[in-house]
């Protein structure tokens, strides 16, 4: 079912894209949304911040050419999901936690 979705969602994105220009000047106070520029500029940030997430290039096809083509979307690996994180917390096991 929410593969359903995903691809519905998907193709309605794709096809308003179409129709909207990429955004020049900055529009977030006012919109909530970013210029490519901001959209890197805050992605740099995250990732210099925050170690679990990266940039991804993706997928040719799908690449949008007023991104960098090494930073197409950004991904975040490593983080334990909730069900993890309480199965970590009702353990009584001793765990070792790593951090770099």
């Amino acid at each position: 079912m929410s593969n359903i979705k995903h691809t519905i969602g998907e193709g309605i994105r794709g096809f308003v894209a179409n129709f909207m220009p990429t955004l020049k000047e900055s529009r977030f106070v006012e919109e909530g949304v970013l210029t490519p520029e901001e959209f890197v500029a805050a992605g740099d940030m995250l990732v210099h911040k925050c170690p679990t997430w990266g940039w991804e290039k993706g997928e040719e096809k799908k690449m949008k050419d007023f991104l960098p083509a090494d930073k197409q979307f950004l991904s975040t690996k490593g983080v334990s999901c909730v069900r993890r994180v309480a199965e970590i917390m009702t353990n009584e096991t001793d765990f070792d936690v790593e951090v770099e």
